[in-house]
């Protein structure tokens, strides 16, 4: 009697303890079932804020472009069309024994180029550079003729106005004045007639240093010296 109790206790107790092992699993697989479409959820959602939010940088850097890109209009404004030359001065100050006194005094005689200066003879050059009987002009007139052939300026000749000494205003050398002649820029008042911007574009190598450099004040500089002269 005792054993067949004991069976039927034991048969109680394992059919008990396979349903709540059945329950169990049960409710693993269910709570999976559960939590995997939810974190499905969240990836899509999380998946398409990234798609919006993407979007809406891309409209945003799109508007700043917009407002702040200048148009062709604007990346222009007071901007002149740069002048040009077909005939210009050469720098005389290049000839060994000549400085920027004698080319001043060349210019003001009418010898502009390395050509005229090379076709001249030598006391009308004394004359015109006031030069101290122990300079040889013989010499300057040979380099002048060299220099033309070096630059391909055999023949050139000008005969605008006489060039304004820019080197008088703080900054602009003697290269950038040679820049502003060939460009067509000859007299003080043409270069303060220039704006700032087109200045810059007719001397880049200035303008790359920045704001170092203020145009402005070049042809403020011009503006007055126009007035004086």
């Amino acid at each position: 009697m005792l054993i067949g109790q004991s069976i039927w206790w034991y048969v109680g107790a394992g059919f008990l303890l396979g349903w709540v092992m059945s329950t169990l699993i049960e409710w693993i697989w269910f709570r999976q079932r559960r939590v995997r479409p939810e974190a499905a959820g969240r990836a899509r959602e999380s998946t398409v804020r990234g798609i919006v939010a993407e979007r809406e940088a891309l409209a945003a850097e799109r508007v700043a472009a917009s407002t702040t890109a200048p148009t062709t209009t604007q990346a222009t404004i007071d901007v002149r069309p740069m002048p040009s030359a077909s005939s210009y001065p050469d720098p005389l100050w290049r000839v060994r024994g000549i400085g920027v006194i004698y080319q001043k005094r060349l210019y003001e005689a009418g010898i502009f180029t390395w050509h005229q200066l090379a076709s001249s003879d030598v006391e009308s050059v004394r004359n015109a550079t006031q030069a101290p009987a122990t300079s040889d002009p013989t010499l300057w007139i040979a380099q002048a003729r060299e220099l033309a052939e070096q630059f391909d300026r055999v023949g050139a000749s000008y005969t605008g106005p006489v060039p304004d000494d820019f080197t008088r205003i703080d900054g602009i050398g003697s290269l950038s004045e040679q820049t502003l002649y060939r460009a067509g820029i000859f007299t003080y008042k043409q270069l303060a007639d220039l704006s700032p911007q087109a200045l810059a574009r007719l001397l880049p190598e200035a303008a790359a240093a920045g704001e170092s450099i203020d145009f402005k004040i070049w042809l403020d500089q011009a503006a007055q010296l126009s007035r004086e002269s």
